[in-house]
């Protein structure tokens, strides 16, 4: 279990409630060393739902680019083994091909196949366009984060280019900045202005300014603090220990 990843898991905003379930029982069987692999029957008896189900959000969450599924096999028997799922915020993590390929041919049987072993049947029959819902504040850091990228703060289309930015997997990867690294608005889009003066191009993920955040986060805390002007330490009063009465009259007698 990986308390930062059901913490990110919870963080991510616009999903229909039985899709962000499979998403943060995905994030709990999360490993921060190892990765994350847990089958298709083991997720849908942790979120009681089928199979079909469970298939169903996984592609609604790899749409939007919040995890993607990577089939593996063994490579001496050519065995396929458990599918692992990366969540947006792992460094491994890349962005999503514009097509989605079919079940079928990497993760399983395809729900459309007829010959499909995987029950046909969803307990949420509600069907709508997954949209990702931000707060004014976030929607507005949006928009800048695009302005400063030289991209349509609506759309997130990079002018001159055919690439998108500001997708749901961008927006964790800022949220990060902010949260995780305790960075200002103003910070990030300050380092985004500064990386772009050196990069040769527009980068296709806000993945692509991590390193660059962090580094500005670590030279921030190693900052010392400026006393203000004016600012002087008050003196340390000299304390004067007067000696015991009866000390000081044995003394006496003695001179």
């Amino acid at each position: 279990m990986s308390h930062f990843a059901t913490t990110w898991a919870i963080r991510q905003k616009g999903l229909k409630p039985a899709t962000k379930l499979v998403l943060w029982y995905l994030a709990d069987r999360h490993n921060p060393d190892y990765g994350c692999f847990p089958s298709q029957e083991s997720l849908a008896r942790d979120a009681e739902m089928s199979r079909a189900s469970v298939n169903r959000h996984l592609a609604a969450l790899e749409e939007m680019g919040l995890i993607r599924r990577v089939r593996r096999t063994d490579p001496a028997t050519g065995r396929v083994m458990a599918t692992r799922y990366l969540l947006a915020f792992e460094d491994e993590f890349e962005p999503p091909p514009d097509a989605a390929p079919c079940l079928e041919l990497t993760h399983g049987p395809c729900l459309k196949n007829v010959d499909s072993r995987v029950s046909d049947c969803d307990t949420n029959l509600v069907s709508e366009p997954v949209r990702m819902m931000m707060t004014k504040q976030a929607r507005e850091f949006r928009a800048s984060l695009l302005g400063a990228l030289g991209a349509d703060p609506e759309t997130g289309k990079v002018r001159g280019e055919g690439h998108i930015l500001g997708s749901a997997a961008d927006m964790a990867e800022a949220d990060r900045w902010l949260g995780d690294l305790g960075l200002s608005e103003a910070e990030c889009l300050g380092v985004i202005r500064d990386v772009l003066r050196r990069a040769p191009r527009t980068p296709h993920s806000f993945r692509y300014f991590r390193d660059a955040m962090r580094a500005f986060a670590a030279r921030k805390q190693e900052t010392p603090l400026t006393p203000k002007a004016g600012w002087a330490p008050k003196p340390v009063p000299t304390i004067r220990a007067e000696p015991p009465e009866a000390y000081r009259g044995k003394e006496a007698g003695n001179g």
